[in-house]
C-alpha cells in the first residue's frame, strides 16, 4: 500500500557549519532528545534517510543526519545541525523553536514572532536558522528583517507567497530555500539565489527546473509534483534527491556523480534498472512500485549502501538480498514479512524501524531481532498524515516517519 505521508525525511539553515560540495557529509547519528513532547515529536529526515517509533520505557531518541528536521504538531520546527552533538534540549511552541533556550526556528506569520525579531540582538539573530513567513509581509517588519540580513544573511528561508518570495528574497543569500506551489513561478526567484545549497521545491514548471539546474553549489533538492523531463535538468553536483508525487524517468536522471540518497519513497519509477551508473549512492528510499527483482538488483550493484526505506513496496517480500549490503547501518520496513532472519546476522545496523503489523502479529521475530542487535535502536515506525502546516510548507507532499528508542535496549 503506497503510504501518503512525508520522508524521512525531518527539518537550522544549512549554514557555514555544512559540508561544502565535494566533501562526505557528516554522517546521521542518533540523537537523544529532551523535550515535554518528545514522545510524539516528528522527524524528516533530509538528505539522509531516516525513521521513527517508539520504543515502551526508552529515552526518546532520533536518527538525524545535519539539515534533519524536528516538528510538534504545528509548532515552528527544529533543525539539527552537526555541532547540536548526540542530545539537544528543545521546546517547541506556535512562533518558535528553541534549543537550549536559545530561539532557533521563527514563525513570522505569529505576531510574537515578529515582537521578538524587532527586539532581538545581533547575536540572537545570528542564532538563527530558519525563518517562515506564508503570509504577506507587513510593512512595518521589513526592518527588522534587513537587520536579520545584516547579521545572518545565508539563514533558511520558508516563503509561500510569489509578491512576499519577490520582496525577502533580494535582501538575502539563503543556503537552505522552500518555495511552495503558491508562491508562483520559482525560474526567476531561483535566478537570484546563486547560493542556494538546499531546495525544496513544489509543482515547479519545466522553466523552474531548468534553473533549478543552473544553480552551481545545490546539493540537496526535494521535488513535489515536478516531472523531470529530460536529462540535465538537474545538476551534476547534486548529492541528495527526493521526489513525491510523481513517477521518475531513471532515464532523465543523467549523470549525477556526486548523488549519495535517491529517495522515492512517496512516487514512483519506470525504466528501473541496477542504478549501478549512480556509483556513489549510499542511500536509496525504493518507490510503491518497486518489483522484489529490481530490489534485489540495486541491493547487488551496490553492497555498501547505508540506508535503506521499504515503506511501501508491497512486492517486495523477501529481503534475503540484504545479507548483500555489508555496511548497512539503518532499514525501515513498512510492510509484513515472514522471515527477519536477514536482519539478525546484520550486525553493522544500528537503525531498525519496522512496521505495527510487525510488532503486533510478528512479536517474537521482533524481540529476536533486538536480542541479536543489542546496539541497536529497533523501533515501530508509524507513519504519519499530512496535517501540520509546516510539514506542508516544507516538504509538500511527502513521506514521514518518527523515531524514538535508545542505542541499548532497556534492560
Amino acid at each position: 500500500m503506497r503510504m501518503r505521508t512525508l520522508v524521512t525525511a525531518a527539518v537550522v539553515a544549512l549554514l557555514p557549519a555544512l559540508p561544502s560540495c565535494g566533501r562526505r557529509p557528516a554522517p546521521a547519528r542518533v540523537v537523544r532528545i529532551d523535550s515535554r513532547d518528545a514522545d510524539t515529536l516528528k522527524a524528516v529526515s533530509f538528505p539522509s534517510l531516516a525513521w521513527s517509533g517508539q520504543v515502551p520505557g526508552s529515552q526518546p531518541a532520533a536518527w538525524l543526519s545535519p539539515g534533519s528536521f524536528l516538528w510538534h504538531g504545528d509548532d515552528a520546527p527544529y533543525q539539527y545541525q552537526a555541532a547540536d552533538g548526540d542530545r539537544v534540549s528543545i521546546d517547541f511552541g506556535k512562533w518558535s523553536a528553541r534549543l537550549a533556550g536559545r530561539v532557533v526556528s521563527l514563525n513570522l506569520d505569529e505576531d510574537s514572532a515578529a515582537l521578538w525579531l524587532d527586539r532581538a540582538s545581533r547575536d540572537d539573530l545570528a542564532a538563527l536558522r530558519f525563518v517562515s513567513l506564508n503570509d504577506s509581509l507587513p510593512s512595518a517588519a521589513r526592518p527588522a528583517l534587513e537587520r536579520l540580513a545584516a547579521a545572518n544573511p545565508h539563514v533558511g528561508l520558508s516563503l509561500n507567497r510569489h509578491a512576499t518570495a519577490a520582496q525577502v528574497l533580494p535582501l538575502f543569500r539563503a543556503h537552505l530555500l522552500s518555495l511552495s506551489d503558491s508562491a508562483g513561478p520559482a525560474a526567476p526567484l531561483l535566478a537570484r539565489q546563486q547560493e542556494v545549497e538546499v531546495l525544496y521545491l513544489a509543482k515547479g514548471d519545466s522553466a523552474s527546473l531548468d534553473a533549478v539546474g543552473r544553480l552551481p553549489h545545490l546539493r540537496q533538492l526535494l521535488l513535489s509534483q515536478c516531472t523531470v523531463r529530460r536529462a540535465g535538468q538537474l545538476p551534476a553536483s547534486l548529492e541528495a534527491l527526493v521526489l513525491f508525487d510523481d513517477t521518475l524517468e531513471l532515464s532523465r536522471l543523467g549523470d549525477l556523480p556526486r548523488l549519495r540518497t535517491l529517495d522515492l519513497s512517496g512516487g514512483g519509477w519506470r525504466g528501473a534498472s541496477d542504478l549501478a551508473t549512480l556509483r556513489t549512492l549510499r542511500s536509496i528510499g525504493f518507490p510503491g512500485n518497486a518489483s522484489q527483482a529490481q530490489f534485489a538488483a540495486v541491493v547487488h550493484a551496490h553492497p555498501d549502501l547505508e540506508a535503506i526505506a521499504l515503506l511501501g513496496a508491497d512486492s517486495v517480500t523477501d529481503l534475503s538480498p540484504l545479507r548483500e549490503a555489508r555496511h548497512l547501518r539503518a532499514v525501515a520496513l513498512g510492510g509484513r514479512y515472514h522471515d527477519l532472519g536477514v536482519l539478525r546476522d546484520l550486525t553493522s545496523l544500528e537503525f531498525v524501524g519496522l512496521s505495527e503489523d510487525m510488532w503486533k502479529d510478528a512479536p517474537d521475530q521482533v524481540a529476536a531481532v533486538r536480542a541479536a542487535l543489542p546496539a541497536a535502536v529497533v523501533v515501530r515506525v508509524t507513519p504519519l498524515c499530512l496535517g501540520s502546516g509546516w510539514i506542508l510548507l516544507l516538504v509538500p507532499a511527502a513521506l514521514l516517519v518518527m523515531l524514538a528508542g535508545r542505542r541499548k535496549r532497556p534492560a
